[in-house]
């Protein structure tokens, strides 16, 4: 897996009324530019196919919204937009941002919702991982905000401002370049 010097920040948020979610994604450092974007179903160490795409994604940062219309089923689960939302709700859920370089995905960030605990993970280079929780405020929205994984271990962001060295993870996704 090719270490990254990238570093980003994130919100991604869900529709009170549960009919759209929004991200607003900056990163920085790199390999070359973003070559495609997209939140994908699967857990902490798990690469999962795409969920949501993100029709652009800039030289420095990622914005955009998506509905049901936007929304791929994925085998086994999620088949609706609705069990998507469940799943980035879960914690079941990843954006990762791909480059020329590093087509399965140069940086990779697990979704938590705010306030919540991501569960633990172990790896040899960790030990007993520790539990993430996030705090932030989404003005009488439902947000999340990324947690992001670097060398097997979870790192915890005090808000969606906090900036961490990232590390690819592969996903399976036939889309992805």
């Amino acid at each position: 897996m090719p270490e990254t010097e990238a570093t980003g920040d994130a919100e991604v948020v869900i529709s009170e009324d549960g009919s759209q979610v929004s991200w607003t994604i900056s990163y920085e450092g790199l390999s070359g530019p973003p070559a495609a974007g997209h939140i994908h179903y699967g857990g902490a160490d798990v690469a999962g196919p795409v969920m949501i795409p993100f029709p652009e994604v800039g030289e420095s940062s990622a914005e955009g919204s998506a509905t049901e219309a936007d929304f791929a089923p994925v085998e086994n689960w999620p088949q609706t937009f609705e069990e998507a939302l469940q799943a980035i709700r879960d914690g079941e859920a990843y954006v990762n941002i791909h480059t020329e370089a590093n087509p399965p995905g140069e940086i990779r960030a697990q979704l938590a919702a705010a306030g919540g605990e991501m569960p633990p993970t172990s790896t040899i280079e960790s030990g007993p991982g520790v539990p993430l929780t996030i705090a932030l405020l989404a003005l009488g929205l439902l947000g999340f905000a990324l947690a992001r994984r670097r060398l097997g271990t979870i790192q915890g962001w005090p808000t969606v401002f906090g900036r961490s060295p990232g590390r690819g993870r592969p996903c399976s996704c036939a889309t992805c370049p």
